[in-house]
Protein backbone atom coordinates (compact mmCIF):
# COMPACT_ATOMS: atom_id res chain seq x y z
CA UNK A 1 0.00 0.00 0.00
CA UNK A 2 1.00 3.69 -0.91
CA UNK A 3 1.82 6.13 2.17
CA UNK A 4 1.54 9.84 2.15
CA UNK A 5 0.69 12.77 4.70
CA UNK A 6 -0.87 15.62 5.52
CA UNK A 7 0.36 18.23 7.81
CA UNK A 8 -1.94 20.36 9.59
CA UNK A 9 -1.40 23.88 10.10
CA UNK A 10 -2.23 26.70 12.87
CA UNK A 11 -5.42 28.01 10.90
CA UNK A 12 -6.61 24.89 10.70
CA UNK A 13 -5.85 23.51 14.13
CA UNK A 14 -7.75 26.57 15.40
CA UNK A 15 -11.06 25.53 13.78
CA UNK A 16 -12.97 22.58 15.08
CA UNK A 17 -14.62 22.69 12.07
CA UNK A 18 -11.46 22.69 9.38
CA UNK A 19 -10.03 20.18 11.40
CA UNK A 20 -12.96 17.36 11.72
CA UNK A 21 -13.40 18.20 7.36
CA UNK A 22 -9.63 17.24 7.04
CA UNK A 23 -10.10 14.14 9.61
CA UNK A 24 -13.27 12.95 7.93
CA UNK A 25 -12.42 13.12 4.34
CA UNK A 26 -9.11 11.16 4.78
CA UNK A 27 -10.96 8.81 7.09
CA UNK A 28 -13.40 7.41 4.58
CA UNK A 29 -10.85 6.48 2.02
CA UNK A 30 -7.39 6.10 3.92
CA UNK A 31 -6.07 4.58 6.68
CA UNK A 32 -4.57 6.94 9.36
CA UNK A 33 -1.56 5.25 10.85
CA UNK A 34 0.56 7.50 12.82
CA UNK A 35 -0.32 10.94 14.17
CA UNK A 36 1.72 13.42 16.15
CA UNK A 37 2.40 17.11 17.12
CA UNK A 38 5.48 18.71 15.49
CA UNK A 39 7.67 21.88 15.02
CA UNK A 40 9.50 23.32 11.80
CA UNK A 41 12.54 25.40 12.36
CA UNK A 42 13.55 27.61 9.59
CA UNK A 43 15.86 25.23 8.50
CA UNK A 44 12.92 22.98 7.95
CA UNK A 45 11.23 25.16 5.90
CA UNK A 46 13.88 26.03 3.25
CA UNK A 47 13.62 21.88 2.44
CA UNK A 48 9.57 21.40 2.83
CA UNK A 49 8.89 24.58 0.61
CA UNK A 50 12.83 24.81 -1.21
CA UNK A 51 11.79 27.99 -3.47
CA UNK A 52 12.21 29.47 -0.05
CA UNK A 53 15.81 29.06 -0.09
CA UNK A 54 16.42 31.58 -2.83
CA UNK A 55 13.60 34.02 -1.62
CA UNK A 56 13.99 35.84 1.62
CA UNK A 57 10.22 37.16 1.33
CA UNK A 58 8.44 34.17 1.40
CA UNK A 59 11.00 32.54 3.67
CA UNK A 60 9.99 34.59 5.85
CA UNK A 61 6.06 34.91 5.41
CA UNK A 62 5.88 31.17 5.99
CA UNK A 63 8.46 31.30 8.68
CA UNK A 64 6.25 33.34 10.67
CA UNK A 65 3.09 30.93 10.41
CA UNK A 66 4.46 27.73 10.71
CA UNK A 67 8.00 27.93 12.38
CA UNK A 68 8.03 27.31 16.52
CA UNK A 69 4.43 26.83 16.12
CA UNK A 70 2.09 23.52 16.70
CA UNK A 71 1.63 21.45 13.90
CA UNK A 72 -0.04 17.89 13.53
CA UNK A 73 1.41 15.33 11.54
CA UNK A 74 -1.37 12.52 9.96
CA UNK A 75 0.63 9.67 8.26
CA UNK A 76 -1.81 7.82 6.07
CA UNK A 77 -1.99 4.59 3.96
CA UNK A 78 -3.85 2.89 1.13
CA UNK A 79 -4.59 2.75 -2.17
CA UNK A 80 -3.20 5.57 -4.45
CA UNK A 81 -3.10 7.82 -1.23
CA UNK A 82 -0.45 10.22 -2.90
CA UNK A 83 -2.84 11.08 -5.13
CA UNK A 84 -6.22 11.29 -2.91
CA UNK A 85 -4.40 12.83 -0.46
CA UNK A 86 -3.84 15.62 -3.38
CA UNK A 87 -7.06 16.15 -3.73
CA UNK A 88 -8.27 16.54 -0.32
CA UNK A 89 -5.42 19.31 -0.18
CA UNK A 90 -7.33 20.81 -3.09
CA UNK A 91 -10.96 20.91 -1.90
CA UNK A 92 -9.74 21.68 1.53
CA UNK A 93 -7.56 25.11 0.10
CA UNK A 94 -10.21 26.02 -1.96
CA UNK A 95 -13.23 26.14 0.64
CA UNK A 96 -11.43 27.40 3.89
CA UNK A 97 -8.30 29.27 2.84
CA UNK A 98 -7.53 32.86 3.10
CA UNK A 99 -4.44 33.42 1.63
CA UNK A 100 -1.07 31.22 -0.26
CA UNK A 101 -0.07 30.35 3.68
CA UNK A 102 -2.86 30.35 6.18
CA UNK A 103 -4.18 27.66 3.75
CA UNK A 104 -4.70 25.01 6.30
CA UNK A 105 -2.76 22.12 5.09
CA UNK A 106 0.47 20.70 3.58
CA UNK A 107 0.88 17.61 1.28
CA UNK A 108 3.09 16.28 -0.89
CA UNK A 109 2.31 16.20 -4.49
CA UNK A 110 4.44 13.18 -5.98
CA UNK A 111 6.84 10.59 -4.20
CA UNK A 112 9.69 12.65 -4.16
CA UNK A 113 8.31 15.03 -2.29
CA UNK A 114 6.64 12.67 0.30
CA UNK A 115 10.30 11.34 1.08
CA UNK A 116 11.92 14.45 1.54
CA UNK A 117 9.58 16.28 3.53
CA UNK A 118 8.83 12.81 5.75
CA UNK A 119 12.73 12.31 5.91
CA UNK A 120 13.07 16.40 7.34
CA UNK A 121 9.76 15.86 9.37
CA UNK A 122 11.11 12.88 11.41
CA UNK A 123 14.37 14.17 11.73
CA UNK A 124 15.57 11.12 9.71
CA UNK A 125 19.17 10.44 9.19
CA UNK A 126 18.92 9.23 5.21
CA UNK A 127 18.82 12.21 3.41
CA UNK A 128 17.33 12.40 -0.20
CA UNK A 129 18.89 14.78 -2.69
CA UNK A 130 15.94 17.38 -4.39
CA UNK A 131 16.44 19.58 -6.66
CA UNK A 132 14.08 22.58 -7.20
CA UNK A 133 14.41 24.05 -10.61
CA UNK A 134 14.11 27.82 -9.46
CA UNK A 135 13.73 30.31 -12.90
CA UNK A 136 17.25 32.33 -12.41
CA UNK A 137 16.69 35.91 -11.91
CA UNK A 138 19.90 37.45 -13.46
CA UNK A 139 18.72 39.30 -15.95
CA UNK A 140 16.80 41.26 -13.54
CA UNK A 141 18.69 43.68 -11.79
CA UNK A 142 16.57 46.14 -9.29
CA UNK A 143 15.70 43.00 -7.06
CA UNK A 144 19.52 42.92 -5.98
CA UNK A 145 19.02 46.26 -4.83
CA UNK A 146 16.98 45.67 -2.13
CA UNK A 147 18.61 45.24 1.03
CA UNK A 148 17.74 42.07 3.78
CA UNK A 149 15.97 44.99 5.59
CA UNK A 150 14.12 46.26 2.92
CA UNK A 151 13.32 42.01 1.77
CA UNK A 152 11.93 42.08 5.49
CA UNK A 153 10.10 44.87 5.54
CA UNK A 154 8.19 43.49 3.01
CA UNK A 155 7.49 40.20 4.08
CA UNK A 156 6.08 41.62 7.36
CA UNK A 157 4.05 44.62 5.33
CA UNK A 158 2.43 41.25 3.26
CA UNK A 159 1.94 39.52 6.51
CA UNK A 160 -0.03 42.83 8.02
CA UNK A 161 -1.92 43.09 5.17
CA UNK A 162 -3.35 39.43 5.07
CA UNK A 163 -4.50 40.13 8.41
CA UNK A 164 -6.81 42.65 7.07
CA UNK A 165 -7.66 42.05 3.55
CA UNK A 166 -7.69 39.71 0.61
CA UNK A 167 -6.56 39.87 -2.73
CA UNK A 168 -9.65 40.16 -4.29
CA UNK A 169 -10.68 42.67 -1.64
CA UNK A 170 -7.49 44.53 -2.42
CA UNK A 171 -7.69 44.16 -6.15
CA UNK A 172 -11.50 45.64 -6.19
CA UNK A 173 -10.44 48.61 -3.85
CA UNK A 174 -7.49 49.50 -6.00
CA UNK A 175 -9.20 49.13 -9.05
CA UNK A 176 -11.63 51.56 -7.67
CA UNK A 177 -14.55 49.98 -9.59
CA UNK A 178 -12.69 50.04 -13.17
CA UNK A 179 -12.27 46.74 -14.46
CA UNK A 180 -8.51 45.88 -14.99
CA UNK A 181 -7.23 45.84 -18.76
CA UNK A 182 -4.11 43.55 -18.09
CA UNK A 183 -4.08 40.52 -15.73
CA UNK A 184 -0.62 37.93 -14.92
CA UNK A 185 -1.10 34.17 -15.58
CA UNK A 186 -0.16 32.02 -13.41
CA UNK A 187 2.03 29.29 -15.58
CA UNK A 188 3.16 26.93 -12.42
CA UNK A 189 6.42 27.12 -13.78
CA UNK A 190 7.68 30.74 -12.25
CA UNK A 191 7.77 31.20 -8.97
CA UNK A 192 6.94 34.33 -6.63
CA UNK A 193 10.81 35.84 -6.51
CA UNK A 194 10.38 35.30 -10.68
CA UNK A 195 7.45 36.79 -11.16
CA UNK A 196 7.65 39.91 -8.57
CA UNK A 197 11.60 40.44 -10.28
CA UNK A 198 10.06 40.95 -13.85
CA UNK A 199 7.46 43.32 -12.26
CA UNK A 200 10.31 45.73 -10.91
CA UNK A 201 12.34 45.52 -14.21
CA UNK A 202 9.25 46.60 -16.29
CA UNK A 203 7.72 49.21 -14.22
CA UNK A 204 10.52 51.15 -12.64
CA UNK A 205 7.91 53.06 -10.43
CA UNK A 206 6.47 49.52 -9.05
CA UNK A 207 7.28 48.92 -5.15
CA UNK A 208 9.06 45.72 -3.96
CA UNK A 209 5.24 45.24 -1.88
CA UNK A 210 3.53 46.14 -4.74
CA UNK A 211 5.31 43.76 -7.12
CA UNK A 212 5.65 40.79 -4.32
CA UNK A 213 1.90 41.18 -3.63
CA UNK A 214 1.00 40.61 -7.31
CA UNK A 215 2.99 37.83 -7.53
CA UNK A 216 1.81 35.68 -4.72
CA UNK A 217 -1.87 36.97 -6.06
CA UNK A 218 -1.09 35.44 -9.15
CA UNK A 219 -0.28 31.69 -7.44
CA UNK A 220 -3.00 32.42 -5.14
CA UNK A 221 -5.98 33.36 -7.91
CA UNK A 222 -4.85 31.63 -10.92
CA UNK A 223 -4.84 35.17 -12.56
CA UNK A 224 -4.23 38.85 -11.42
CA UNK A 225 -4.10 42.39 -12.64
CA UNK A 226 -1.42 44.55 -12.64
CA UNK A 227 -3.71 47.41 -11.62
CA UNK A 228 -2.75 50.99 -11.31
CA UNK A 229 0.93 50.04 -12.86
CA UNK A 230 -0.59 50.59 -16.21
CA UNK A 231 -2.03 54.03 -17.83
CA UNK A 232 -5.68 52.50 -18.87
CA UNK A 233 -5.78 54.54 -21.55
CA UNK A 234 -2.30 54.19 -23.53
CA UNK A 235 -2.84 51.24 -26.03
CA UNK A 236 0.39 51.90 -27.00
CA UNK A 237 2.16 51.27 -23.86
CA UNK A 238 0.19 48.58 -22.78
CA UNK A 239 1.13 46.93 -26.51
CA UNK A 240 4.77 47.27 -25.09
CA UNK A 241 4.06 45.63 -21.51
CA UNK A 242 2.62 42.76 -23.23
CA UNK A 243 5.89 42.30 -25.46
CA UNK A 244 8.64 42.54 -22.28
CA UNK A 245 6.69 39.81 -20.55
CA UNK A 246 6.52 37.65 -23.29
CA UNK A 247 10.51 38.60 -23.63
CA UNK A 248 11.01 36.75 -20.34
CA UNK A 249 8.44 34.21 -20.31
CA UNK A 250 5.23 35.14 -18.47
CA UNK A 251 2.17 34.48 -20.15
CA UNK A 252 -0.25 37.85 -19.87
CA UNK A 253 -4.11 38.19 -20.73
CA UNK A 254 -6.08 41.24 -21.70
CA UNK A 255 -9.29 41.69 -20.18
CA UNK A 256 -11.35 40.45 -22.47
CA UNK A 257 -13.73 43.59 -23.44
CA UNK A 258 -10.38 45.15 -24.29
CA UNK A 259 -9.37 43.14 -26.63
Amino acid sequence: MEESFVLLKPDALNSIKIRKKIFDLLKNQLDIFDQKKIYLSEKDVDIIWPYCKYDPVCHWIIEQYVCKKELLLLRVKGKDALNIVVNIKKEIRKKYATSPVQNCIHAPSNQLEYYKDINCILCEKKQLDYFYDSIVVGNFSRIKNFSIDELRDCAEKIIERFSITSFAKYQYEKCKGKEPILYILNDDIHDARYVASAILEIFPKATLLEAYWIAMGVDYEGKYPLMNLIDYFNLEEINRIEILFSKVGIRVERNKSEK
